[in-house]
């Protein structure tokens, strides 16, 4: 806790990053031969841009037809896909892309 309002936005960010970490992203993504960072620079290059924002979209509007369990693990996985979506933005900054 650290009294700034702001402990159930850390929870939730902070239980999205461990289903990534060792959930259903984990079994999906983990390659054993690349780390994250890897994998998003590669999806970058082979998707092009704006693959990982409409990927979180996708996920919210499924999380509208399931149980609530459901809804919010999906909703997890779209909050990753803005963090990938965030990495996007800056690595083709950096590159000036």
């Amino acid at each position: 806790m650290t009294g700034d309002g702001y402990d159930s936005l850390r929870r939730v960010l902070h239980d999205a990053a461990e289903q990534a970490i060792s959930g259903k992203g984990h079994q999906r993504h983990a390659t054993g031969s690349r780390d994250f960072e890897e994998q998003v620079s590669a999806w970058i290059q082979r998707e092009r841009f704006d693959y990982a924002r409409g990927q979180a979209v996708k996920k919210l509007h499924e999380s509208l037809r399931m149980e609530p369990e459901a809804a919010i693990r999906e909703i997890r996985g779209a909050i990753n896909l803005c963090a990938v979506a965030i990495l996007e933005l800056e690595e083709c900054s950096e590159r000036k892309i």
